[in-house]
């Protein structure tokens, strides 16, 4: 088919959720959606739409949204069935009679550092190097290395905000 634009898909999604499926766009976040009578709630980050419902409502959602949109097989999130959105994996655990959610980027982080040939290299304390030897060379990047260093400042300022805040300093320094 033809492609659209991210905003041409995001347009014509928002549209369709809220004048034909009575979804309300979050007030501080255009990228979720609320149906106030069937409690469901939508993040949307590109093509990818995560729901958070009674099975039933999830369900019945995707089952409108199969009528409209190309849709691959839902997962639903369960103790045995975890979730893999957008490089985070959702987990549901019961405890004492209690469920659990929670998320992780371990595998995420490990494709990363693959990627980047640093699989090898060991968890640390503190990730901080001195700032004497971060600044000991300041030999500007050139070539390919300014695009690599571009992708992994990228990578790392997602990983830092989304899930490990514990390296958020050290990546912006």
């Amino acid at each position: 088919g033809q492609r659209t634009s991210g905003m041409e898909w995001y347009n014509t999604l928002k549209k369709w959720l809220c004048d034909d499926m009575g979804f309300e766009p979050g007030g501080n976040d255009p990228c979720i959606f609320i149906n106030k009578q069937t409690g469901v709630k939508l993040v949307t980050v590109v093509d990818d739409v995560l729901v958070r419902g009674s099975v039933e409502q999830s369900k019945l959602f995707y089952a409108q949204f199969e009528k409209r949109f190309q849709l691959k097989d839902p997962v639903y999130l369960s103790v045995e069935t975890p979730v893999r959105y957008v490089g985070f994996d959702i987990y549901l655990s019961e405890e004492y009679g209690e469920q659990y959610i929670s998320i992780n980027q371990d595998e995420d982080m490990r494709l990363f550092l693959e990627g980047i040939d640093m699989q090898s290299v060991g968890q640390v304390d503190n990730p901080m190097v001195d700032k004497y030897y971060a600044l000991k060379d300041n030999t500007p990047l050139q070539g390919d290395m300014i695009t690599w260093y571009r992708s992994t400042m990228g990578a790392l300022n997602y990983y830092a905000c989304a899930t490990r805040y514990d390296i958020s300093y050290a990546v912006s320094r």
